[in-house]
């Protein structure tokens, strides 16, 4: 569907990291592999692939520790830190989050027993019922808390 387009595009992540370096909800992503990534490790990434498609996994020193095929290998990519996945029960997990506005919608899980997950990984959707309705988020109320009446 066309409205997958943005979020499964990559190419936001080197921007947020330009625009927030450091942020705790980010990874480390640039255009380019640089020592930083070198030292760390990346996971290499088509911008506009999906489902784990030609992703590589290089670890700190440049071994490559996993890669998946798929029809996004002439793509442009992007190089991301690599974030060691706790490892339970022979699975990687992998939880996705997602907002309505600025409330938390529920969270998604999806594990596998390679480093790779893809679209035949297994997924759970976990929600969360709030006890309040969620409302959209504007210049009035941007910086209010949900439970907080506007004056």
């Amino acid at each position: 569907p066309f409205w997958k387009v943005i979020p499964s595009n990559k190419a936001i992540l080197p921007i947020l990291w330009e625009l927030s370096p450091g942020h705790p909800n980010l990874l480390r992503t640039e255009w380019k592999v640089t020592d930083d990534l070198v030292k760390s490790g990346y996971a290499k990434k088509p911008i506009v692939g999906r489902c784990g498609n030609n992703v590589t996994i290089v670890g700190p020193g440049g071994e490559k520790l996993s890669e998946s095929e798929g029809k996004f290998a002439e793509r442009d990519m992007v190089y991301q830190e690599l974030f060691q996945l706790p490892k339970r029960d022979d699975y990687y997990a992998i939880l996705g989050g997602w907002m309505i506005g600025s409330i938390y919608g529920g969270t998604g899980l999806r594990e596998d027993k390679g480093i790779i997950t893809n679209v035949e990984s297994p997924f759970s959707a976990i929600r969360v019922k709030l006890p309040f309705q969620p409302t959209l988020v504007n210049e009035e109320n941007a910086h209010q808390s949900p439970t907080t009446k506007a004056e």
